[in-house]
């Protein structure tokens, strides 16, 4: 067989559902389709309706998958964070989920969410520059 392999900044759509989908066929293939549900919201608005904190998860098969958690400057330090966490979290468990997992620098939270019961799984150092990121992990709930 001959291939020839291309370095592409900028593929067409079909040349992206190709290999998106034929992952997607594999894994379904090895571990059954993924029940996926919609993307989790959670969101923090002021008296007036501004945004000042929100998170986004996914749900993948049994796993909750913190995409992006964050609480505005002047808003920090009064248990924001927490409540979005643990609310996005309860949704989780409500959508089957029994553990959730995440990743984040050390420039930003990893203590906050050793305080919310997370364990580091994983550490990659010097990403970017002499930080670190850290993959961690959470029992939602037995199963």
């Amino acid at each position: 067989m001959s291939v020839r392999i291309e370095i592409e900044d900028a593929p067409d759509q079909a040349t992206q559902d190709a290999v998106s989908d034929g992952l997607s066929r594999y894994n379904v293939a090895q571990v059954g389709p993924d029940p996926s549900s919609p993307p989790v919201w959670i969101v923090a608005r002021d008296a007036e309706g501004a945004v000042i904190g929100g998170l986004q998860g996914v749900v993948l098969w049994t796993w909750f998958f913190v995409v992006c958690l964050w609480v505005d400057d002047a808003a920090r330090g009064a248990g924001l964070g927490s409540t979005l966490l643990r609310t996005a979290e309860r949704a989780a468990a409500d959508r089957g989920c029994r553990n959730a997992y995440l990743n984040t620098f050390s420039f930003q939270a990893p203590d906050f969410y050793r305080r919310q019961g997370y364990e580091v799984f994983g550490k990659l150092e010097g990403f970017p520059g002499d930080n670190s990121q850290f993959w961690m992990r959470k029992r939602l709930a037995d199963g």
